[in-house]
């Protein structure tokens, strides 16, 4: 993709996808409870990727706000959803991962939120997938030829959508049918989409509606640098 540029972001949500065991881990942009966070992973690479996700995420921020990335200043809603102290031009963003493949949303006004996951065999357990999808969704997925591609994308649509009010995975979800024939696309302002970029994830996005999105590729290691 070409260098990124801040007029990007005027008037649309901007997607990115990138390898995380590709990014450089920048400790030096991010804050001091940044670098605590990061010692609670059990494993070295889980630590890396951690740290190259928020330099990543300060990086493209920086670029957006007019501000040093390491400047930026985050705060925690209740289960954990970084936004930033003082927002520049009403910014907000949404950064999931899963494996080594992140996805970064940027925009605003308004929350947005994205999530994804890598497709893999044996995600979808049924008793599980009860708790937070509706009896359309999970039936959905029983006439789906491959059920756990299927639950995945029941998934992260649900993910996005909690993500823009910093809200769990919980009950309340199943109340709510994001996905299949019965779906609605817009629920509480939001837009709900798939991002697909790639057959091996599923990804999704909740922005408002008066927005659009458009997904701007893979982010190159050196344009993190």
């Amino acid at each position: 993709m070409s260098t990124f540029d801040a007029h990007q972001l005027h008037g649309v949500v901007s997607v990115w996808s990138a390898n995380l065991d590709e990014l450089p881990c920048r400790r030096d942009l991010l804050s001091s409870d940044e670098l605590v966070r990061s010692e609670r992973f059990h494993t070295q690479q889980l630590r890396d990727r951690y740290i190259a996700g928020r330099s990543w995420l300060r990086s493209v921020l920086g670029v957006a706000s007019g501000a040093p990335p390491a400047s930026l200043q985050f705060r925690y809603l209740a289960l954990g959803k970084p936004v930033l102290d003082r927002p520049a031009n009403s910014l907000d963003f949404s950064l999931a991962h899963s494996a080594d493949v992140a996805l970064l949303a940027v925009g605003g006004p308004g929350a947005l939120g994205v999530d994804v996951e890598r497709v893999r065999a044996g995600v979808y357990e049924p008793a599980s997938a009860d708790l937070v999808l509706s009896a359309d969704e999970l039936r959905w997925i029983e006439r789906h030829a491959d059920r756990d591609r299927a639950f995945l994308r029941c998934w992260v649509r649900k993910e996005a959508y909690a993500k823009v009010g910093g809200m769990g995975m919980d009950r309340h979800l199943s109340n709510l049918t994001l996905t299949g024939p019965r779906a609605v696309d817009e629920v509480g302002g939001l837009a709900i989409s798939d991002v697909a970029f790639d057959d091996s994830l599923a990804a999704a996005i909740a922005v408002p509606v008066d927005q659009s999105f458009t997904y701007r590729g893979r982010w190159l290691a050196e344009e993190a640098a």
